[in-house]
């Protein structure tokens, strides 16, 4: 009985780790760079992410937040507070400081950036071209060179009352407004 529960205790220990090896290298970088989205970003005084606790909201399906959620476990144990929330595309993003968009329907777009529109939510997409509509930063993997591609849409996040560094503008592939 005891080598059983020992077993039993090990699985479940192993789970996590398992978890991490099927994400994928782009799906585990795309999360790096959102979590170092953090500290490119200037937050407005009142929000979460001013105080040191982040709350990402995830819409749609997509094998990102299993990188987000690893990521925020890792962060909240290095001493900063980060959760991972998955929702959907009507949800209310009041206390949300990113929300990552990870669905390629403009229909289910529309739905959330009408209801971030109201809030100090820096939005986040890995569908290509979103901030061409009012997603504030789009990344991709390249398939050919495996590195990270940026659009951003600086006149979104202003209207948040966001402002990203220029440095991050700088490494932007494509900037709008």
């Amino acid at each position: 009985m005891k080598r059983f529960l020992v077993g039993i205790c090990l699985l479940i220990m192993a789970v996590p780790v398992f978890a991490q090896e099927d994400i994928g290298k782009a799906d585990k970088d795309k999360a790096q760079f959102v979590f170092d989205l953090m500290n490119q970003v200037e937050w407005p005084q009142g929000t979460g992410a001013a105080d040191g606790e982040f709350v990402i909201m995830v819409v749609g399906e997509t094998p990102v937040t299993a990188a987000l959620e690893v990521k925020a476990e890792e962060i909240s144990k290095a001493g900063t507070k980060a959760s991972v929330k998955t929702v959907a595309a009507d949800a209310s993003f009041a206390e949300a400081d990113i929300v990552f968009i990870g669905t390629g329907e403009l229909t289910e777009l529309a739905k959330v950036l009408k209801g971030v529109a109201k809030t100090k939510a820096l939005t986040v997409s890995d569908q290509s071209g979103f901030a061409r509509y009012g997603v504030m930063v789009t990344v991709t993997n390249n398939k050919d060179t495996g590195k990270i591609g940026i659009e951003i849409n600086q006149m979104a996040a202003r209207n948040a009352g966001l402002k990203i560094s220029q440095d991050l503008i700088k490494k932007a592939d494509k900037t709008y407004g």
